[in-house]
């Protein structure tokens, strides 16, 4: 029963640094090419020196690092000698080792780094001058840091950032391992010497990543707002899941995804870790945080579960949808429940078109029977001869029964259309609209006019429809710039927001008299069948250039339950 209970591979090679002169002089000077670094607790970590990466040119910029290489075949162009191991100093001490293997890799030098590892199959152009080309590297630092020695082994640890031509800065820690050799010390190389974690068939790569920074009308983040980045913001397409919500939107329309540096399978792609990543750019919705937390601190009063929806009237824009819980689908979109008696809106405005005056005459009866269908009204409501204004504000049931009884079949779903009653979706993630199919009969028809039977609506429908009465032009509710989004005139309007006064201020919600200028309409709407009937509670209108809707599920009465919530929003608004 409705009533109102109411985101050049290689740059051109420098000259270099004045550190790597002095560090070239230094090798030279010790005859076996290796720089000598004091231990780290008689000096501190070596200072970071920039040096521009070389061209270098990939002989395989998809291999992956192996920890336990096969036999080599000695390649043409890498030095070898007699024993197959690839020219170079290698004498000295394992922290000189380990420095000179990172100082080569800042500078590019991956012959210097090949002549430096234990086991020449171990391939540093591979690893480190592919790894160069594609990420697009334009400039490695590399700062070594904590020296730990042992007696025939020793670690280096260090920090290394690249930036990658176009997008920024990723940077991470790890460690160089030495141990010593017959012919002095060497770089025992492993994938995790790249990368720490690094696998045996994983390798550093660019992939999609990064997703859209959306951010309400003013620039800030939505992720500020748990709710909203929980069943608005959505995120981008991973191995493990697709995208979703509006980042998913987005990624279609060509803004998204960003870019990310990950740790992924050479062969499937799939991708283990993300080192670091760039956002696809900002996007800035329509949602206002201060409107949505105000939306918010209204539902935590509700005695239920419980969804608002505030939407710009010039516009269409949706400003806040808030939902309690916030987990799951979110009823503020996502609910297709009968609207009650907040549909009268959409009877009055077919009686209207078709000519009825709102002053008229109208009968409020206790009960009417229609089609072998029998609609009540409210214990206790107001009832007799009175105008159409008055009946809608009191939400008499049985005069908007007989209304609907002399209009033509069609016309309630007409005046639906209006206000975008469609079955659609409104916005372009999941969401639910309004249906209000034809009347197959007598019966069907009595139960529309009053927000039952077939007819469905959510929130954000609703929040629609209180706003096309406010501007006299209905539009499709809106989260993102939408240029064709479709939009409806109300003639009748202005004898509408007449009507929805009245209800204010002598009609089913009276408790929003103190507060000015505030239009509505309360519902309260039956569903389930059972014996008294459940009912969720509804309230719609607007305040100034703010509309809305309150759903509060398993409501006493719109009058009851949301008029209250509604106020709660309003004065937050206000604050």
């Amino acid at each position: 029963m409705s009533d109102d209970r109411h985101v050049p591979d290689s740059p051109a090679r420098r000259r270099p640094g004045p550190t790597a002169v002095i560090a070239a002089a230094l090798a030279l000077l010790l005859g076996a090419g290796l720089l000598a670094v004091r231990s780290l607790a008689d000096r501190g970590p070596a200072p970071s020196v920039a040096v521009d990466q070389a061209a270098t040119t990939s002989r395989g910029a998809d291999v992956t690092a192996r920890s336990t290489p096969p036999t080599p075949t000695p390649s043409a162009d890498v030095p070898t000698v007699a024993a197959g191991r690839p020219a170079g100093p290698a004498d000295g001490d394992g922290q000189g080792t380990a420095t000179a293997f990172l100082t080569a890799w800042q500078g590019g030098d991956w012959a210097r780094m090949q002549a430096l590892v234990l086991d020449p199959s171990d391939d540093m152009t591979r690893v480190y001058g592919g790894l160069s080309t594609r990420l697009h590297v334009t400039r490695t630092q590399v700062r070594p840091g904590a020296w730990t020695p042992g007696p025939d082994a020793g670690r280096l640890a260090y920090h290394v950032t690249l930036t990658l031509d176009g997008l920024g800065d990723a940077g991470w820690d790890s460690a160089v391992d030495v141990a010593r050799a017959a012919d002095g010390w060497r770089v025992r190389f492993t994938a995790p010497t790249l990368y720490p974690g690094l696998q045996v068939g994983q390798r550093l790569d660019l992939v999609p990543g990064g997703d859209p920074a959306l951010t309400d009308r003013r620039g800030r983040p939505l992720t500020d707002d748990a709710e909203l980045a929980a069943n608005l913001v959505g995120h981008g397409a991973t191995d493990t899941a697709g995208a979703s919500g509006l980042v998913r939107v987005l990624a279609g329309q060509g803004q998204g995804p960003g870019t990310a540096l990950a740790v992924v399978d050479a062969v499937t792609g799939q991708r283990a870790a993300v080192v670091a990543q760039w956002h696809g750019g900002r996007v800035a919705t329509t949602l206002d945080l201060d409107v949505q937390r105000a939306a918010e601190r209204a539902l935590a009063g509700a005695p239920g579960p419980a969804a608002l929806v505030a939407i710009d009237t010039a516009t269409g824009e949706v400003r806040a949808m808030a939902d309690r819980p916030s987990s799951g689908v979110p009823a503020s979109i996502g609910a297709a429940v009968a609207p009650g008696s907040t549909f009268k809106i959409v009877t009055a405005t077919a009686a209207l078109l078709a000519g009825q005056d709102p002053a008229a005459t109208v009968q409020c009866t206790p009960s009417v029977t229609v089609g072998g269908r029998t609609i009540v009204n409210h214990e206790g409501q107001q009832t007799g001869p009175m105008s159409l204004t008055t009946a809608f504000a009191v939400s008499c049931n049985t005069a908007f029964v007989r209304l609907a009884a002399g209009l033509p079949a069609s016309a309630v779903h007409d005046a639906a259309a209006l206000y975008g009653f469609d079955g659609g979706a409104p916005l372009p993630i999941a969401s639910v609209g309004g249906s209000a199919p034809l009347p197959a009969n007598a019966a069907e028809t009595a139960e529309g006019a009053i927000g039952q039977g077939r007819v469905t609506a959510s929130p954000l429908q609703l929040a629609s429809v209180a706003a096309a009465v406010a501007d006299g032009t209905w539009r499709q509710p809106h989260v993102l710039p939408c240029p064709a989004c479709a939009a409806h005139p109300v003639p009748v309007a202005g004898t509408l927001r007449t009507m929805m006064r009245a209800v204010v201020t002598r009609g089913t919600a009276t408790q929003l008299a103190g507060l000015p200028d505030v239009y509505g309409k309360t519902g309260t709407a039956e569903y389930g069948g059972g014996s008294p009937p459940a009912t969720h509670a509804w309230f719609v209108g607007w305040q100034g250039r703010t509309a809305f809707a309150v759903l509060v599920h398993d409501g006493v009465s719109g009058s009851a339950v949301a008029v209250p919530v509604a106020a709660t929003f309003l004065r937050a608004l206000g604050s």
